[in-house]
């Protein structure tokens, strides 16, 4: 089974915007029976959705967290995926062979099928942006070694595609103990850190 992964917190804006990429994946993203959308989110997001989109159905499950109230726990809430606290469902985040992670503010125009089948390693398949010495892409982070890397492409974190297995969940856990140990503040927040990370531990298979 596969998972398009999405999460909505802090910001009524941010509800907004997924139910328009919510939207757009009913319209245009050919989900079939083996797909389901997993939101991560607040309560109160959690009974806007259901309530107020059409689009609503059987596909979605949630999992909710009532403690994220910033910008900064919003953004790093992604890396939460394999501890999830509480998914309101009888289905097990193990049950997913495939993940789609998806930033609210992206609209989907066609099937996105051809993306999971494309998900057969274990590493994150990304979208390449800008480059590796750009601060929001981990200048900061590189310091240094950034010159050993005689190719500087770097990637948006906004959509990722990665196989759910100990490879992929050991990264997440990476991730986070950098954010933890390097406190530096980033306006795009944990985006630097997934990038640098990754990068540091070759597993990036780029579009």
């Amino acid at each position: 089974m596969n998972c398009i992964f999405i999460c909505v917190f802090n910001q009524q804006k941010y509800v907004d915007m997924f139910l328009i990429l919510l939207e757009s994946l009913q319209l245009f993203g050919n989900l079939d029976e083996q797909t389901k959308i997993l939101i991560y989110t607040s309560s109160a997001f959690m009974e806007i959705i259901r309530n107020n989109t059409k689009f609503y159905n059987d596909k979605i499950i949630f999992a909710i967290n009532d403690n994220y109230n910033t910008i900064d726990l919003a953004c790093k809430a992604r890396l939460d995926l394999f501890d999830l606290p509480n998914i309101n469902t009888n289905i097990n985040i193990n049950i997913f062979n495939k993940i789609l992670y998806l930033d609210t503010d992206i609209i989907i125009t066609r099937d996105i099928s051809p993306i999971f089948e494309i998900i057969n390693d274990d590493v994150l398949y990304t979208l390449e942006e800008s480059t590796i010495d750009c601060i929001h892409h981990g200048g900061k982070l590189f310091g240094l070694e950034i010159n050993l890397y005689e190719d500087k492409t770097a990637f948006t974190s906004g959509i990722l595609a990665f196989k759910n297995c100990e490879t992929i969940k050991n990264l997440f856990n990476i991730i986070k103990a950098d954010i933890i140990n390097r406190p530096y503040k980033f306006e795009c927040c944990d985006q630097p850190y997934i990038i640098y990370n990754s990068n540091l531990i070759y597993m990036i298979i780029r579009y």
